[in-house]
This record gives C-alpha cells, sequence and structure tokens, in this order.
C-alpha cells in the first residue's frame, strides 16, 4: 500500500510540474478542442487524487459530454483540488464541482468545505 501512495504521488507530482511547464507555452493555448466526456473527466481527476482518502469529489452536471481544450481544463481542476486539500482546515476535505452550458459557454462552479479566502485578499 505504501509503494501504490508512493508512486501515485510521484506521478501526480510530474504530472503537475508537466501541466506548469506546457501552460508556460504558447501550445496550449493552440490546442484544440475536443469533446470530453463528463464521466471520464470525473475519473481522471478523481484518480489522480486516489491516494488521498480523506478527499470526497463530486462532480454534477446535465451534460454528458463537453467540448473544450482538454489540458487548459485539466490543469485548472488539478489546481482547484490541490488548492482544496492543501488549504483544508478540516481532516475530511468535501468538494463539488458543477459543469453547465449558459449560452456559447460553459460555466463551472467549485465549491469546497475550506476556510474560504479571507474578505481582505479577495478580488
Amino acid at each position: 500500500m505504501l509503494g501504490f501512495i508512493k508512486s501515485s504521488t510521484n506521478q501526480l507530482k510530474r504530472l503537475i510540474d508537466g501541466l506548469l511547464e506546457y501552460s508556460k507555452s504558447e501550445s496550449l493555448i493552440q490546442e484544440d478542442v475536443a469533446p470530453i466526456e463528463i464521466e471520464v473527466l470525473k475519473d481522471d481527476i478523481s484518480g489522480l487524487f486516489s491516494y488521498d482518502n480523506s478527499l470526497k469529489l463530486k462532480f454534477h452536471s446535465p451534460l454528458k459530454t463537453i467540448n473544450t481544450n482538454k489540458t487548459a481544463l485539466n490543469q485548472i481542476l488539478i489546481n482547484l483540488v490541490s488548492n482544496a486539500i492543501k488549504y483544508s482546515d478540516k481532516e475530511e476535505t468535501e468538494m463539488q464541482i458543477t459543469v453547465d452550458k449558459k449560452g456559447n459557454h460553459y460555466e463551472f462552479s467549485v465549491k469546497d468545505s475550506g476556510p474560504g479566502i479571507a474578505k481582505e485578499h479577495q478580488e
């Protein structure tokens, strides 16, 4: 079990480092939009954090698929989930991600059980 945890942690770190490096390049902006199944997206993100039993991640969406830049979306969601875990003040981190279509764009709503951002640090 310990070996699995170490392996998953190293894999996640490499993925995040790679995504951060990739995000600095122009390639990310130019990547094509592709269909992404919501259930696959949920499984991918949940799988990356499967080592953390304190995370309870839920996805809600009336949509089956969305069309977007998969790498950019994954990078954003990984960052949000990582921050929710990192800044949680509870033993169990609950996070809910909702996706819906609004006109010609998608609206993502993210809610977690953390303390939030102090008013003086909000923009």
